[in-house]
Order: C-alpha cells, then structure tokens, then sequence
C-alpha cells in the first residue's frame, strides 16, 4: 500500500518505503493450517452447518484480519520525515523529523539475521527519546539508509537549499538522479568551494549533529 503523495510536504520526496516483514504472520499461518486441517477431517464426517460458521468466523477474525492489519503498515521515508503508520479504517501513526534524530542502531538475533528481519532503534532529540520498532526487513540496510538521508537532510538545512535524497545502500531507489547527497568539489549541486562545504561540516560537528566517523567520512570526501 503505497504512501499518499498528497499529504507530502511541497518539495518533499519519498526516499524509501517498506511494510513489516512477512515472519510477524507465523501466527496466522499456524491458525491458517489448523483451519484447514479441521476442514479435512470434519468435511467427511458431514461437518455440522454451524461448526462450520463458527469456525470460519474464528479464522477470518484472527487470520484474515492480522493478515489485513499487516499489510497497512508502512515506514516511509523521505527526504523530510520518517513515517510510522497503520491502520486500515482507523489509522494511527507517528513522525520524526529527521534533523531531530540523534542516532539510528538496530539488532538482530541469530534466528532473526537467517530470516532478514530485526529491530531498529530511533533515538530523538526532546521527550520521546528512543522509539524501538519491531519485524523491520534487513534492519542494517534500513539503518544506513535512514542515517545517510538524515545526513543530507542536515546539510541540505544548514546549506538554505532543498532537501536531497539519500542514495539508497541496498535497497530499490524511487526517482533519486544520480550523484545526488555527496556535497563534495567545487561542482557540488549547493554552488559551494570545499572550504565553506568543511565549514558547514565542522559546524554541524560542533552542533551535535553529526558523529565523529560521520564527521571524519565527509572531511576524507572533501579533501579528495
């Protein structure tokens, strides 16, 4: 289920955006094959009429609606926000603006890594603090590519110019031109030498928002 464009903001862009994984469904699936299963054995015996409605009300009521319920969940990001939502009558969610967001991890057990899915952990700036989400697919991937968008968002911020989106490690790209979020050279998109691009990285350094490996990534980019 895709995002609505229009409630994106003028000029804002979806970078990337993904459901929960598959494996949050093994409920389902185990409830699934338990219906059919009472199917094969009572369907020969006559199956009362009644067994059989409350049966198939029990499966549609759990199976069918965690089915539903799944699917209507999304995580966008854009070159603006990341988006939590779900819900298909009745939805809720919850946004962080990227420049609020301090740091990204994620985790994954044994089991969890042979299946591709994990949590991430979203720690912001001000009261919510850290936001853990659960079933995310190829969580690492999903880390890098939330960091590297928060980090073009910055500068796009700190440079007055309009938000670009991140290049996508791993994961399909939506309408992103090449060369785009790498504020390296004199030929950058934002116009400026590399020493007012090694001013703007110092001072986002200096403010906070960029951490030490972040801040030393850019500087080797810069500097050829």
């Amino acid at each position: 289920m895709a995002y609505p464009q229009g409630l994106l903001a003028s000029g804002e862009t979806i970078v990337y955006e993904f459901g929960s994984h598959w494996s949050v469904l093994w409920q389902q699936i185990l409830a699934t094959v338990g219906y059919l299963w009472l199917l094969i054995l009572l369907v020969p015996d006559g199956v009362n009429g009644w067994v059989f409605t409350i049966l198939t009300l029990l499966w549609i009521s759990f199976a069918v609606r965690g089915f539903m319920e799944w699917r209507t969940v999304q995580h966008v990001i854009t070159t603006e926000r990341f988006i939590v939502r779900s819900g298909l009558l009745r939805k809720v969610g919850y946004e962080f603006g990227l420049e609020v967001i301090n740091d990204v991890a994620f985790r994954q057990n044994l089991i969890e890594r042979a299946l591709g899915v994990g949590d991430l952990m979203i720690e912001t700036a001000g009261s919510k603090g850290q936001s853990r989400l659960a079933n995310i697919p190829q969580p690492e991937t999903m880390k890098n590519l939330i960091s590297e968008t928060r980090r073009n968002r910055t500068y796009s911020m700190a440079r007055g110019g309009p938000a670009q989106e991140a290049p996508p490690q791993g994961a399909p790209r939506q309408g992103s031109p090449s060369g785009q979020g790498s504020p390296s050279g004199q030929g950058s998109p934002s116009g400026k030498s590399s020493a007012e691009q090694l001013e703007i990285l110092g001072r986002l350094f200096d403010e906070g928002k960029l951490t030490q490996s972040e801040y030393d990534s850019e500087k080797r980019k810069l500097l050829g």
